[in-house]
């Protein structure tokens, strides 16, 4: 999304297995109804935070990440929290600064969709409610976290002034940090080409683990006596 001249990538909202109170505050007024096909959580260039919108379907030259991953791509209902959580910044000339209240993409998968929905129905809307959220130890438990406590509704003014500070922080007008984001902006499709370039790079991985568990097998082939 633009900050000030800039274009700032957006970072999905993510608990971390055994973690427990999460702040979080949801910003889109009524229901999630905004969905996006996505390849998450795959390997290229060294890191598997990787998230590509993919374009089976809408594209007619097709995904040219589908028959590289393993893994299909899946569909997620998209929000928008603010995610309260502190943390410091590890390296780097702001080292050690505190960062709160950032902005996140909520993704849920389909088999939160119910669970989610009964939430936002059962508190009358998600604009301004109000979290702690937990995540089980389970690894494979969801992301997002597997339980949302709600405490409350925080109205409009409320947020203004919880935030104000924050969308200074963040270089943004603060009527555009206490919206959802711009889901067709923040999701737009990479160029076909682009997509070639990053099944490449997932190529690439690939073959490189090959080779290495390759060189692990015959390592391995030493006569044991």
């Amino acid at each position: 999304e633009r900050r000030g001249e800039d274009i700032k990538k957006v970072n999905s909202f993510m608990v971390r297995s055994g973690t427990s109170n999460v702040p979080a505050v949801t910003l889109d007024p009524g229901d999630f109804d905004y969905a996006v096909r996505l390849h998450s959580r795959f390997k290229a260039n060294g890191s598997w935070n990787n998230y590509v919108v993919c374009t089976k379907g809408t594209d007619p030259n097709g995904c040219p990440l589908c028959p590289i991953l393993e893994k299909s791509s899946q569909w997620f209902l998209c929000g928008t929290v603010i995610d309260r959580s502190e943390w410091k910044i590890p390296e780097g000339k702001n080292k050690g600064n505190v960062i709160k209240d950032q902005r996140r993409l909520l993704l849920i998968t389909a088999s939160q969709v119910d669970n989610m929905e009964q939430i936002g129905e059962n508190i009358g809307g998600w604009r301004g409610g109000n979290f702690k959220v937990s995540r089980s130890t389970d690894q494979k438990s969801p992301r997002i976290g597997s339980n949302w406590f709600y405490l409350g509704k925080l109205t409009d003014d409320d947020l203004k002034e919880e935030f104000e500070g924050a969308a200074a922080s963040a270089d943004m007008p603060l009527d555009e940090f206490l919206s959802p984001f711009n889901y067709e902006a923040v999701l737009k499709p990479m160029s076909y080409a682009k997509l070639q370039e990053i099944a490449t790079e997932v190529a690439t991985e690939q073959r490189k683990e090959l080779e290495e568990v390759a060189e692990v097998s015959t390592s391995d082939e030493s006569i044991p006596f």
